[in-house]
């Protein structure tokens, strides 16, 4: 009787263990396979939105810019004049190889004299634009094409309660998002002009910038572009360009 009871126990131990066992695996096993990592990585990788770690460049992040610039006149032109802008711009990945942006520039201009009075003034530009770009999702390497318009407008250059030179704007252009290491670099090429194309006022833009994330959050860049303009279109003209990127 005492080892018929020994043999209950002991089967009764068994059964429970398998028992306990057979709650405590498929736990382990559900955990494992819904871990948030492994599909946190799938969804951000489809939304474009991936660590630095993943996509040190710039093309498929969300991120706010903020940027300012020196605008350096050929002085040979006999345009006595230094400019200087001030920009914020959005950019958000709309899908998978595709980004868009909405932008704020404000650009003023030094060193001008009223014709009229022969006092000086500054000139003062503002301009808001929307920016699309379809480029290549994966490799070190990343073309991309891109194009935009922009509505710009004077305000408070000899008369300051006034507001003049309502226009809008274009461009297009095409480059490439280079990737080492840690680094960024992204040379490019493009066209811009009213939509009116008065007075051949249409530029070729030739440029290159290099970014760089410093953690997941705050990245900076350098950029330095050519700006010349069709034959009557004006003077050549440099812009040198320092700015943050807060990535969101």
């Amino acid at each position: 009787m005492k080892t018929m009871n020994n043999l209950a126990l002991a089967f009764a131990a068994l059964l429970l263990a398998g028992t306990s066992q057979g709650q405590t695996t498929p736990t382990n096993t559900s955990s494992t396979t819904s871990s948030p990592d492994t599909n946190g990585s799938v969804m951000s990788r489809f939304n474009s939105n991936v660590s630095i770690r993943d996509n040190p460049g710039v093309l498929g992040h969300s991120y706010a810019d903020l940027n300012y610039s020196w605008a350096d006149y050929h002085r040979d032109s006999g345009l006595d004049a230094d400019g200087y802008i001030a920009g914020l711009k959005g950019n958000v990945p709309i899908a998978r190889g595709f980004d868009f942006g909405l932008g704020y520039n404000y650009y003023r201009e030094n060193n001008h004299r009223n014709p009229f009075t022969g006092t000086p003034y500054d000139a003062r530009y503002h301009e808001a634009n929307g920016q699309a770009t379809i480029y290549t999702p994966m490799g070190r390497v990343k073309p991309f094409l891109s194009g935009g318009v922009g509505y710009q407008w004077s305000r408070g250059d000899i008369q300051r309660l006034r507001t003049y030179d309502h226009e809008w704007v274009w461009n297009a252009g095409a480059g490439f998002e280079a990737l080492l290491g840690t680094v960024a670099l992204t040379p490019r090429i493009s066209f811009t002009d009213t939509i009116e194309n008065r007075g051949g006022a249409g530029a070729w833009n030739y440029g290159a910038q290099a970014h760089h994330w410093f953690n997941e959050k705050v990245g900076g860049y350098l950029d330095a572009t050519f700006h010349d303009p069709r034959k009557g279109g004006g003077v050549e003209w440099w812009t040198y360009t320092a700015g943050l990127r807060f990535k969101f």
